[in-house]
This record gives structure tokens, C-alpha cells and sequence, in this order.
């Protein structure tokens, strides 16, 4: 591997400058940080001879840590924007262009729902042009709708653009039903796919995926997914919760960040937790190979999610996606939808109550946190993306 430049980084496993023209070849752009849904897609799409992806990165530690690098196929290109990110968005851009031309798909993993407008300016350009060969996820529908709340300039472009794209990948079923029902005229196609397959752990060096262990009876794991983040998570429930228990049985709760810890609320709200339960963080940032080491270890997941934000309906959330490749199910507000395919992951809870009974239940024993097998074998990357590509009319 070289160091193409000091801003930008291209990692090739092999070189498709010349392919034949009868193989297949796709671009995923991301122009976010999602990079494990992104390399969910990648491994596993069936198909294609060449599959190339295109990602800025602009964190500090290595993008290796996200994305699991293997096989012959598999053509990354990662621009550094730790130093600047200017250059290194040139540097996307163009390589980007240089690359759609010999591309018969390209898959938006994420696009510009950020309000970056260079950004956005250059997923226009992609829209205008190519936008025969585009593949469009969304994740944030409030991004795309001329009726949410505090619309902005950049959301009317982006509303407007929806005429261009022939196809849609949503997080869930109930996304794809909420958008569908805002946008009659819409007539491309759609379909769902989850952030990542219940067979996803194999991607990160494991020959099959095992089972949860279950609830030790000496103390309960919780693995609290999502960063620190109050505008977007309810701790107050979480808190009050565990706060019910009874000094014994909260000694046998340790609970996990799999998140972010940098926001500057982050203190304050771990530091209540901590006087409450035993609590785990990772550093600022866990990377996901971490993270996918935590979902082994942990008993249940917590998906703290605020219900006013739209999570299920208009805003994507990574938690079924998290029950899935972890294969442990999810404690989650009960008025976030969920598909109806996904039931078995999720243990709802509509209050504080609610939320330390199902504590109380996996401490003792008694709710055995296991996903049906059906569920499993519904989300298996082997099963699901061939059925949204069909739907996708591939």
C-alpha cells in the first residue's frame, strides 16, 4: 500500500482500470462516518466482480479499526480529512468522478444530510448527471421532507433531488411506509435493509456467530448503545430505573457506553450513573472493532432513545441493526417503531417502571434475552440483500 498524498490515502487490493466490460463493477460513496453499515453492504452484495467505496475519514485513529479489509474484490479509498478537510474533500470528489464513469451502480451509503453544502452542492452534480446508475439510503427522512419542522434551504434541494432518484434504500419498513405515504407521486422503486445482518460478526474474523451466553446470575451486562448525546436519548428514564433497584441488585449491574463520550454533557450524565450502578466508557470514541468484542460480553442491549425525535418512522436508528450483529435483544422505548419482522429483538418499555421490571427479570433469570431463529435467518445478509435488490429491480 502508498501514500498517494499527505491529505488522501488510496488503499487498492487490485487494480480495476481496466476491467473487462462485461464484469460489474459499483461505487458506495458515504459522505458521512457510518462505516459499518457501509462495509455491511460491501461484503456481502452479490453480483459484482469490482466493488469500490469512497469515504472521507476525520477522526484521529485509523479507519482500519472500522472496517474489517478483506477480499480480492474489495477496493476502498479512504480521504484523510484529520488535517484538513478541505483538501481532503477535493480529493473525494475527484476521485469519486474519476471512478462512476466505469460503474455500473452507485450506491449512496449516506448522503449529505448534514447541511455541508460543498457536500451537497457535489450530490447534485451526481443526481444531475448519473443519477440512472444511483442507489439512494436514507436515514434521516426529516432531511428530505418539504413538512418537517424547521426546514431549511438545503432540505428544499434535497426534497427537490428525490425527483431524480429511481431508487430508495430506507432503515426499516416502517421509514419506507412513513416516506411512501408523504410522497404518492414517488414512482422509482424502494426497499429496506437494516444498518447490519444477523450474520454480520463473521465479517470481523468469527467463522459463525454465537449465541449470547445469557444472563449470569451474578450480575447483568447492559451494552448502552449510542453516543452521549441528550438531544437525541432519554437517561432520565434509564437513571430513575435503575435508581428502583435495591442496592444488592444494583450492584450487579454494570452497564457499557458503546458510544461517544465527547460531547460536553458527558461528564455530568456518566458521573449520575455512576452513583447509581457500575458503569463501563471506552475512551471518547470506541471503534467499531471494539465495539463488536462488547457485544459478545454484553447480556442485553439499551437503546435509550428519545420519542420525540421520529426514531423508527423518519430517523433511522442503529439499534435493530446493533440486536442483530450482536445477536442479543434490545431494551427500547415501546412508542419507537419497529418492523414488524424485528419484534422478537426488542424488549419495549413504556416508563421507568417498566424499564427496571425487565432488569429485575434478567437478573433473576426469568426473561431470557434469545431472538427467534426466523428473525435471524430473515435478517441474514444472504436472504436480505438479494431481496432488496430484486426490489431495487436488479
Amino acid at each position: 500500500m502508498k501514500l498517494a498524498s499527505r491529505f488522501g490515502v488510496s488503499y487498492r487490493a487490485r487494480c480495476f482500470s481496466r476491467e473487462a466490460s462485461n464484469h460489474r463493477s459499483i461505487d458506495f460513496i458515504e459522505f458521512s462516518a457510518h462505516s459499518r453499515l457501509l462495509f455491511s453492504l460491501i461484503r456481502n452484495i452479490p453480483g459484482f466482480d469490482a466493488v469500490r467505496f469512497h469515504i472521507r475519514w476525520r477522526f484521529q485513529h485509523p479507519w482500519q479499526e472500522e472496517i474489517p479489509v478483506k477480499g480480492p474484490r474489495f477496493v476502498p479509498f479512504v480521504a484523510d480529512a484529520s488535517a484538513s478537510r478541505v483538501v481532503a474533500s477535493l480529493h473525494f470528489y475527484a476521485r469519486i468522478l474519476r471512478s462512476i464513469s466505469r460503474s455500473q451502480i452507485i450506491w449512496i451509503s449516506t448522503a449529505p444530510e448534514s447541511n455541508v453544502l460543498p457536500d451537497l452542492a457535489f450530490f447534485t452534480l451526481l443526481s444531475v448527471f448519473w443519477r440512472r446508475k444511483m442507489v439512494l439510503s436514507i436515514r434521516d427522512l426529516n432531511r428530505w421532507r418539504r413538512d418537517a419542522e424547521q426546514m431549511r434551504f438545503q432540505d428544499r434541494i434535497r426534497y427537490q433531488l428525490l425527483h431524480f432518484m429511481p431508487r430508495l434504500v430506507f432503515e426499516s419498513e416502517e421509514q419506507r411506509a412513513a416516506f411512501l405515504s408523504g410522497r404518492r407521486n414517488f414512482v422509482g422503486s424502494s426497499t429496506s435493509l437494516p444498518v447490519s445482518f444477523s450474520d454480520g460478526l463473521e465479517d470481523w474474523h468469527r467463522s459463525t456467530p454465537q449465541p449470547n451466553s445469557g444472563t449470569q446470575k451474578h450480575r447483568l451486562k447492559i451494552g448502552m448503545l449510542g453516543g452521549v448525546d441528550v438531544a437525541r436519548r432519554d437517561y432520565d428514564t434509564v437513571m430513575d430505573a435503575l435508581g428502583m433497584l435495591s442496592e444488592r441488585d444494583r450492584a450487579r449491574v454494570v452497564v457499557s457506553v458503546l458510544g461517544f463520550t465527547h460531547a460536553p454533557e458527558s461528564p455530568s450524565i456518566l458521573g449520575q450513573l455512576q452513583r447509581i450502578v457500575r458503569i463501563e466508557t471506552h475512551n471518547p470514541y470506541i471503534p467499531t472493532r471494539k465495539m463488536m468484542l462488547e457485544f459478545e460480553k454484553c447480556d442485553v442491549l439499551l437503546a435509550p432513545l428519545r420519542s420525540d425525535v421520529g426514531y423508527g418512522a423518519y430517523k433511522g436508528t442503529g439499534a435493530i441493526g446493533d440486536a442483530l450483529i450482536a445477536n442479543s435483544r434490545v431494551l427500547i422505548p415501546s412508542d419507537i417503531a419497529i418492523d414488524s419482522t424485528a419484534t422478537s429483538l426488542v424488549i419495549p418499555y413504556g416508563s421507568a417502571i417498566d424499564l427496571k421490571q425487565h432488569i429485575l427479570n434478567l437478573l433473576r433469570g426469568q426473561q431470557r434475552p434469545t431472538i427467534d431463529t426466523s428473525t435471524l435467518d430473515f435478517y441474514r445478509s444472504s436472504v436480505a440483500l438479494p431481496r432488496a435488490l430484486q426490489e431495487l429491480g436488479f
